[in-house]
């Protein structure tokens, strides 16, 4: 559905398993399901041969048109298996920021220091959202099948107690507000203007800390692990999650892209929406409700 909804939507998805060649054969249980419900190929590699690494990172360039081509600097030697999700998207908005209006502008960060960013403006043609729990605005790209939703807190609450609030009701709630807004485009509103900075990001680090915040605890732990599904028995455990994403918001569109792998280890006045402070970034798909990207920002003019 995500790759075919659009075709002024360039997006890409794709799943592998990475096993080392001294492991049994996955159970063709597994690989069938994975294949089936993930469109996931499997290989098998010499995790010893530093090609092994090159092998990975070349996958995740391609899926993601280049743009994260480093997933791994290297394989550990506890390492026995790697599964790798990629994910690519590039669009441009519906109605593009005229760049003749962007101009230098203060971001106030939350520890409340300043730092300059180029700040896009215009009537670009949008949804908003106005409560007592978040404002907001909702950008289409292309057939408008895919849009960019921005958020920011309440005046007065911190980026972090306003993310802490958010649930899956929450959630909910705020899309079907955009859904249900005006779909006319603001350029036939007078006086309500969009301000948003341009921006490149990029974040590597590891996802283990969030999902265990999450409730995924057994299976990072090598006592209580249970991957016999994979392999037949519960041994392995998963040791590391990583992630390498960047994204690119501009006057003509958004370009995104995220690299992410799940190690396997042995044992061991007028009105204006200005986003000038830290807020909530998401590129989703508005059919289905799929989250594609999903951030806070909190410092455009970092890179």
């Amino acid at each position: 559905l995500l790759l075919a909804l659009d075709p002024s939507v360039e997006t890409a998805l794709g799943n592998s398993i990475w096993t080392s060649d001294r492991l049994p054969p996955l159970l063709p249980e597994f690989t069938a399901a994975a294949r089936a419900f993930f469109d996931a190929e499997a290989r098998a590699l010499d995790f010893s041969d530093p090609r092994a690494v090159d092998d990975i990172n070349t996958w995740v360039a391609d899926v993601t048109g280049g743009r994260i081509d480093r997933l791994l600097e290297a394989i550990p030697p506890d390492a026995i298996m790697y599964l790798i999700n990629a994910v690519y998207f590039n669009a441009d908005w519906r109605a593009r920021f005229d760049p003749s209006e962007t101009r230098s502008a203060d971001f106030f960060r939350e520890d409340g220091s300043t730092t300059s960013v180029q700040m896009m403006s215009g009537p670009v043609g949008h949804r908003t959202l106005s409560s007592a729990t978040a404002t907001g605005v909702e950008l289409p790209y292309g057939g408008g099948a895919f849009t960019a939703v921005a958020l920011l807190p309440p005046a007065g609450q911190g980026i972090d107690e306003f993310v802490a609030t958010i649930d899956a009701l929450t959630w909910k709630a705020w899309m079907e507000a955009f859904d249900a807004a005006s779909a006319r485009e603001d350029l036939e509103r007078a006086g309500l203007t969009v301000l948003l900075p341009r921006l490149e990001l990029r974040w590597k680090g590891g996802l283990g800390p969030p999902l265990r915040a999450l409730g995924m605890v057994d299976a990072f732990d090598e006592r209580e692990a249970d991957l016999s599904r994979l392999f037949g028995e519960r041994g392995p455990f998963i040791s590391r999650v990583l992630q390498n994403s960047f994204v690119r918001v501009d006057e003509a569109g958004t370009e995104a892209a995220a690299g992410t792998g799940v190690e396997v280890g042995d044992t061991s006045a007028p009105q204006v929406f200005a986003f000038d402070r830290p807020f909530l970034f998401a590129i989703r798909e508005r059919l289905s409700g799929t989250i594609l990207f999903l951030g806070v920002i909190g410092d455009p003019s970092a890179s």
